[in-house]
Parts: C-alpha cells; structure tokens; sequence
C-alpha cells in the first residue's frame, strides 16, 4: 500500500457511485454547487466515537475553513437517527467524507458521514475531508485538469494496492466530472484537496506534492463560493436624495429597491433590473455630477465581468468586459471616472477605468495592480481624488496601496504590507491623509490601524477592538473624519461603532440577526447626513434596511424595514 494519505470522497447519487478511492492532481477547488450548504449555515457535527479532547481538535483543525467561509461548524450530541448534519467515526481503517449535503442521507439511516483512520488524524485529512463535507471534489476530477495520464502506470497502481480492475480505474481516477453542476477554477499546486500524484503516473512526469494547508485559492474560491461580505450594494442616484439598492436574488438575476428620499418607492419588495444570471453582489458607482449608475457584476457560468447601465430611468446591459474573474468586484467613483477592481482567476489584482464614457471590453484592458490577493478589495475615494485600496495577499497578510495625482503608490505592482494576519478582506476608509483600515485577526479579532500615506508610514499600529465577530468588517465615511464600522457579532448580530475626532464611540446593537456583512451608504445633507444600513435578514434571507441621523435609529432602535425578496449572493 501506497504511503500516501488517501480518501473516499462519496458523490451525488445518479451522477457518480457513492464509494471508491479517488486519486487527484492537485489544482484548486471543484465544488459540486448542488451540494453547497446555505451561506451562513451552522452545521452540527456528532462524533461516534473518541475523546473529548480527541473531537475538539478536529473541530478546532477544521475551523480553519470558517476563518473563509461564511459557514461553521458546531459540536452536538450523537444520536442514533436523524440529528447533526455530519457525524463522524474514528478509528475505521481509512478517511472518507459525504459530499456537502449528500452527509443528511446516511445520516438519516444512523450512519456516519466522515470517517478518519486514527483518533488523531493528521491536520491535511482534516482539512481535506471537511473541504469535501462542504461540497468539494477531489481534483483531479476537474474537468480542465488535463492531466497527460500514462494509463497503464495508473491501471498497475491501482492493481496492485487496491486490486481494482480497468473499468474501477477508470471511474476513480482517470474519468473526468461533468461540467455540469460544477464550479471549478484554475490549476493550484497547492490546493488542500489535492494528492500526492507520482510523476510515473503521467507521460510528462508532471507530479505533484500534496499540501498540508489550505492554498490561497482555496481561501479565495470558498470564501466566493460561502461569502461573508454583504448581499446588498447601494449608491446616491446623482446628486438627488435618491438611493439604488441592488441584490443578486433567487433567481440569480439582478434586483432592485429605490429610495425616493423619504422611503421605499415599492411596496415591501424589489423590481426586477435586467434579465440574465449573475453571481456574487453587484458593484455600483455613480459618476460625480451625473444620475447615470454603472454596474459590474460576475456572470454565472464562465465568471466574466459584465457591464450593466442605469440613466436614470432604464436599464441595458449586460456587456462582457473580458477576462475571467473571483468573486464580486469593487467600483469607485474618483476624478471624474468610474474605477472597476478586481481579482483575475488567478488571483491576481487589476482594474479597468471608463474614460470619456466608455469602458475597454477587451480581455488585454486590465491593469495589472501586481501580486496575489485573496477573497475581494476593499477601496474608498477622498474628496473625489485620492483613492484607498486594502485587500488580503497570497501570505494571509493586509496590504495597502493608493493613488494620488494620477500616481499608484508606493508603485502600480507594489503594495504595503501591514504585517498582520487577517482573515477575509479587511476594511478601508481614507480621510485627509490618514488611510484606516479596520480588519479581522486569526481568532475573530477587531483590529484598527492608521496609515499616513502622505509619509508612507504607520501613524498608529494595530489597535484592538474587542468584540467577537463573523466575517468582516465594513467601513462607512461620513462628514469630516467620521467613520462608521458595521459588522456581525458571533451570535449574527448586527452592530454600528462610531469613530469620530480620533477616538471609538460605544458599540450601537441594530437589532435583528444577519446572513451577511451589514452594507452601508452614508448620505451627506444640511443636516449632517444619514447613515443606511443594509441587511440580508437570517430568518428569511430578505433585505432589510435602516436609516441612522445623528443619535436617531429609524424605523427603530432594534426595528427594520423589511424589504422582501428572497437574496442569494452566493457565487456559485
């Protein structure tokens, strides 16, 4: 028998048999969208068997995920029957894991849905395992994967140590997954889903070494896959009173809600905007001086950028901006031009620019920013001139950049490194000279920094804001050097903490409970201006929104509006 860590990945019934040893080439993740657990979900997980000592470790290794992942895990008695989502069994000779929710079948009949070899397995088949409990597939199977397989090498492997025939072979190893129902990316050699693949398996002697953590493209594509970030983007309509909300519904499609200054200008739910399928949140920038909106979403299927157009009145689009992209991308207004960020399939940063009305549609208008991020970036504008982005690099660390007078400092393909490990995507408002970012440590951490971009220093380190969290952080500008931060607490709370003449005011609970990171669109006036606060509720998976004007919280201080709708900003 091979040395190498192996596993049974069992699959959706009808399309593949629920049992087999799967050998894969290491690329990044293959999910099975159909298998997917609800965004935000809390699985419970029973053990069978072990100490207690013994089960809080995995569920500690397993964690791991949910530092990216908008789903967690929690521990629950076993039962006989019907009960937890997962149920796991040490000791049994081997590793394996249902796919997804394939697990609530055998549960249903008392059986485990995990299994691991040893009481103290090691971190990989951990990791790997509750990779697959969240619906991904081994990756070889990818259907890109393009593996130059030496077959006969393989079919005397399998032999061998397995004693599997041809036709066996075949079916574990070498046949790849349909396409469809699959969500799938690019080659990573360092994806924890991947196996050891000895070069002799392949005519090229391409092998590959299996990983021990998750890779940044496991980080990036399951944080797309179960995202944190909010369901909900909004923009002022011009210089009007007027506010558009969008959200990915259901259906896939792109939704919206208009505020008419004073209220919802539809009766408790949303318009449909345009037909076609999108993934992730819809990003949303106004030109200064203008009612036109223009919108950039990622398209289902092959995740292109597409371009969508707002005058004022009506819609069109969509149109294909080139590339492929991960995740939601992030618009900004600044100089008189609409800035789209984004992070390519390979993780890399770069942006597109509408200049003189119009956008490059070309794969090859992409400006590379340099580097590779995880998840999505963060961004503000100052004074319509000065632009702030913020993002999470391929070595878990914050990293900054910004441009001022039509320069990118401290270089287009150069960031700074903030020298913190954060988890998702941090937060950044810039104010004057100072850029603040606001970012999630290791460990559910709140932490705040100062950055003096006009000396290129730190001007306060990373200081603590002690508060339990899930996901990320959002930052909000307000008048002067007003800053709101919007978050969900561990329990989904949703919660506001203000910062303004250089210090923290006291944390503000909003009521209610939260799938997503609370949106928030501040809305400058005579009267100093009013914070909207947007929200996918957790019982209903609606929108819902609030209005914050001075020491006043409308509809309520624990009240909100409910929106309607059924929202869905899943990227799958």
């Amino acid at each position: 028998m091979s040395d190498d860590f192996w596993c049974t990945a069992h699959v959706e019934e009808g399309a593949r048999p629920a049992s087999g040893l799967f050998v894969t080439k290491t690329q990044p993740l293959t999910g099975t969208a159909s298998l997917f657990w609800p965004v935000s979900a809390v699985l419970d997980v029973a053990f069978m068997n072990g100490s207690a000592v013994e089960q809080d470790r995995v569920l500690q290794i397993a964690g791991t995920w949910s530092e990216h992942a908008n789903v967690r895990f929690s521990k629950v008695e076993n039962t006989t029957g019907a009960g937890p989502d997962i149920r796991i069994e040490f000791d049994t000779g081997g590793h394996s894991s249902q796919l997804g929710t394939n697990s609530l079948a055998e549960i249903s009949r008392g059986n485990r849905s995990m299994r691991y070899a040893t009481f103290a397995p090691a971190n990989r088949p951990i990791l790997h395992e509750f990779g697959h409990a969240l619906g991904l597939q081994h990756e070889h199977l990818n259907p890109d994967a393009g593996f130059d397989w030496d077959k006969q090498a393989v079919y005397d492997f399998a032999q061998v140590n397995f004693g599997w025939d041809k036709d066996t072979t075949d079916f574990n190893i070498l046949d790849p997954l349909e396409r469809d129902s699959l969500n799938y990316s690019e080659f990573d050699a360092a994806s924890i889903m991947g196996y050891h693949v000895r070069p002799s398996w392949t005519r090229d002697d391409a092998g590959t070494v299996p990983a021990l953590e998750l890779s940044p493209t496991d980080i990036s594509y399951i944080g797309d896959w179960y995202p944190f970030g909010p369901a909900i983007a909004a923009a002022r309509v011009g210089s009007t009173e007027r506010v558009l909300a969008l959200a990915s519904g259901a259906s896939k499609r792109m939704f919206q809600h208009l505020w008419d200054g004073s209220g919802w200008k539809q009766d408790r739910d949303w318009d449909l905007s345009l037909e076609g399928k999108i993934t992730g949140t819809p990003a949303i920038a106004s030109a200064v001086g203008t009612r036109d909106i223009d919108v950039i979403a990622r398209r289902e299927g092959d995740g292109s950028p597409v371009l969508a157009h707002y005058d004022g009145a009506e819609w069109t689009g969509w149109t294909d901006l080139g590339s492929t992209i991960g995740g939601s991308p992030l618009m900004l207004a600044a100089r008189d031009t609409l800035w789209c960020f984004v992070r390519d399939a390979q993780g890399r940063p770069a942006y597109k620019m509408r200049e003189r009305g119009t956008w490059d549609r070309t794969p090859a208008g992409w400006v590379k920013l340099g580097g590779t991020i995880t998840g999505e970036i963060a961004g503000h504008v100052f004074n319509d001139q000065v632009i702030a982005l913020a993002a999470r690099n391929d070595r878990g660390h914050a990293v900054i950049k910004w441009s001022a007078s039509d320069r990118w400092q401290p270089g287009l393909r150069q960031w700074v490194d903030l020298e913190a490990d954060i988890a998702g995507r941090p937060a950044v408002v810039v104010h004057g000279s100072e850029i603040h970012v606001v970012a999630r440590f290791a460990g559910d951490t709140l932490h705040h920094l100062i950055f003096d971009w006009k000396r290129s220093r730190i001007k306060q380190g990373w200081e603590r804001l002690p508060i339990g969290m899930i996901g990320g952080p959002t930052l909000v500008a307000g008048e002067g050097d007003e800053m709101f931060l919007l978050l969900r607490t561990a329990d989904q709370q949703p919660v506001m903490r203000r910062y303004v003449g250089g210090s923290w005011e006291n944390w503000v609970p909003l009521g209610g409970r939260s799938n997503d990171t609370p949106a928030g669109l501040f809305m400058p006036d005579k009267e100093g201006g009013a914070l909207h606060v947007f929200v996918a509720g957790a019982s209903s998976n609606g929108g819902f929104h609030k209005t914050i004007r001075g020491g006043q919280i409308l509809p309520s201080a624990t009240g909100w509006t409910r929106l309607g709708g059924k929202l869905d900003w899943r990227g799958v």
